[in-house]
């Protein structure tokens, strides 16, 4: 959700002041509402099948009870919810003899629930008194969480549009899996650039999307690989055609 706002910078929905002060105020905003829920994520994995709505109904409710509330959707066979930590312990204790996984992640509260819904309206009451300009952007943005129907992401590029999904992003479910599948889907995509550390989200990419070419951006080296990529599709170890 952090990487929405470079996007939005990126494909000018706003500037690059009023960004880096938004992401700064709204860590700030986040953590003082963690300090207030004893509380966390948690990922839960299956490796041998894909993970269904109906499993995720049955592990966010238990005995008729909401104990858990989604906050990602990964991949096919990955999931992250999030919670209040007994909530948290009673899933994982629940889950132990079944076939999914469950692992704790090292966060300071449940991003991305209903538990966050205090931030959500301080970051709301925070873009509306600094009054930030946002613009329409000719490049559409996949909405990490704005969506009609729970799960297929809009396509936003209006102002209003991206307001919208700074603050609704801090208590709704990021549709990551949904993001990828659609751009794939919708814009015939061959290749896909991630920028940010670690190898993570391109490893979700490979295994879901094996005929994608994923190329990863998060120091020189690896940049100076995604441009030479580009340059030289499928060429990388190879040394570049000399000009004749």
């Amino acid at each position: 959700s952090f990487g929405e706002y470079t996007a939005l910078t990126a494909a000018e929905g706003m500037n690059y002041d009023t960004g880096l002060q938004l992401v700064n105020q709204r860590q700030h905003i986040m953590i003082s509402c963690a300090k207030d829920i004893d509380g966390g994520l948690v990922a839960i994995i299956n490796r041998d099948r894909d993970i269904t709505q109906e499993d995720v109904r049955n592990i966010t409710n238990y005995a008729g009870r909401e104990i858990l509330h989604i906050a990602l959707y990964n991949s096919s066979k990955q999931n992250v919810f999030g919670g209040i930590s007994k909530n948290i312990g009673a899933a994982k204790q629940l889950l132990k003899e079944s076939e999914f996984k469950a692992i704790d992640l090292p966060v300071l509260g449940p991003w991305h629930t209903p538990l966050m819904g205090t931030a959500s309206e301080n970051l709301k009451k925070y873009i509306e008194q600094k009054e930030f300009s946002f613009k329409g952007t000719e490049i559409p943005i996949v909405a990490n969480t704005l969506t009609d129907d729970h799960i297929d992401p809009k396509i936003i590029t209006n102002p209003d549009e991206i307001k919208e999904e700074l603050i609704h992003q801090l208590d709704h479910p990021v549709l990551w899996a949904q993001t990828i599948k659609k751009i794939v889907k919708e814009y015939k995509i061959k290749r896909l650039i991630l920028f940010g550390p670690g190898k993570i989200t391109q490893k979700i990419v490979n295994d879901e999307y094996p005929d994608i070419k994923v190329c990863r951006v998060e120091d020189l080296q690896t940049l100076e690989e995604t441009i030479d990529e580009i340059k030289y599709p499928g060429k990388q170890s190879e040394e570049p055609p000399k000009d004749t």
